[in-house]
């Protein structure tokens, strides 16, 4: 459900709406007004765009910037509410196999204290870009992969923002978002609710 891991994308608000979860997620999230690009060899703004211009096309015309496994705990919740669901955790699926005349799955499922089986009328493989199930079924991934390796660091909020807001150009400091651009060395800079974020 996410662009980048911590920032959801406007469908996915919309859907937390639906669910009556909007509300929760955003109390954990920075809002965010604008994203700036910047020359990192100049040291220089090249552009800030606030997303008050997307208002026409979204009822949520920002990006929240929030910590994945904040949303999962506030989705776990929601799953744990539900009266027709039962939550297993510490478990793996090792296998599967469909009914032939495709009325249910037998999952094998290895816990702790041994392997059993769980018959149901669905399995649902949202289990990463790893998968077990869409790998048994043999259904290939077409997400996009990088070639490169990321580092991502954080550093203390209240450092980083007294470094926006002293090392203003024009008067214009960092903005909630930043993508630093070079041809080798880019970075983006994210400020998280507790934290700022640096990925490169």
């Amino acid at each position: 459900i996410y662009a980048g891991g911590d920032t959801p994308i406007n469908e996915v608000l919309e859907l937390l709406d639906e669910w009556g979860l909007y509300d929760r997620v955003r109390a954990r999230a920075r809002v965010v007004d604008r994203v700036q690009y910047w020359d990192w060899q100049k040291r220089q703004l090249l552009a800030e765009l606030p997303y008050g211009l997307i208002e026409s096309d979204t009822s949520h015309p920002y990006r929240l910037h929030v910590p994945q496994w904040e949303v999962s705990a506030i989705l776990l919740e929601k799953v744990r509410e539900a009266p027709n669901v039962t939550l297993e955790t510490g478990c793996e699926v090792v296998g599967f196999a469909q009914a032939e005349d495709g009325s249910s799955v037998t999952v094998t499922v290895e816990r702790d204290s041994g392997v059993e089986t769980v018959t149901g009328d669905w399995l649902c493989g949202a289990d990463g870009t790893g998968s077990r199930i869409r790998n048994g079924l043999g259904i290939e991934f077409k997400g996009l992969s990088w070639d490169e390796t990321f580092l991502t660091t954080e550093l203390d909020l209240e450092l980083m923002v007294r470094f926006a807001d002293a090392s203003p150009q024009d008067g214009v400091g960092l903005a909630p978002v930043a993508y630093v651009l070079h041809p080798e060395h880019w970075a983006i800079v994210m400020l998280m609710p507790d934290a700022a974020r640096i990925l490169f």
